[in-house]
């Protein structure tokens, strides 16, 4: 079952994201594996891997560079509503936090992916290639740099309207677009 952004109900990430959980859950699910879509290197490898670990009713976590994670996976009975509302949602504690909720569980852990929050993440993203020819990267790199120009432009002439509405923690795409 997907819940994309659109259909996500409540005022902060925190609240969207449980709700979410909780719809799935509602549909009779007894498995759940939540995902953004801010970290472009996620493979299906990395959803086979978590999809296995589920079955030996471990907790997955992936965790992310900046101290999140991009992906969570576990079973309705490891869920509790009271303590993820306590979690430090978008902060750089996260993924300790959500840890240490589970430190009487097995949690597997995936390979550390980076998320892209940030237009300086789009830029560090974009070098992490190393099969890409110099020319290729320049181009992108210029892009990159007009995307940003836009972007803090349309930030500058909105600022007052993007702080009044709650965004959802994502891509600078889909950020972007909703100003």
């Amino acid at each position: 079952m997907l819940v994309p952004e659109e259909k996500q109900q409540g005022n902060t990430f925190g609240e969207r994201y449980l709700n979410a959980i909780e719809a799935v859950f509602e549909q009779g699910y007894d498995h759940i594996i939540t995902i953004g879509n801010d970290t472009p290197q996620l493979t299906t490898a990395h959803l086979k891997q978590a999809t296995a670990q589920l079955a030996n009713q471990s907790v997955v976590l992936g965790p992310s560079a900046d101290g999140g994670y991009y992906l969570m996976g576990m079973h309705r009975s490891q869920y509790n509503r009271a303590k993820f509302e306590a979690l430090p949602w978008q902060q750089a504690s996260l993924l300790r936090s959500i840890t240490h909720l589970f430190e009487e569980q097995s949690v597997y852990f995936l390979n550390k992916l980076r998320d892209v929050d940030r237009f300086h993440d789009v830029r560090n993203f974009l070098h992490s290639f190393k099969g890409l020819s110099a020319t290729f990267k320049k181009i992108l790199i210029a892009l990159y740099g007009t995307a940003k120009a836009a972007f803090y432009y349309s930030f500058l002439v909105t600022s007052e309207y993007f702080f009044r509405k709650p965004l959802n923690k994502g891509s600078p795409v889909s950020s972007y677009n909703r100003l």
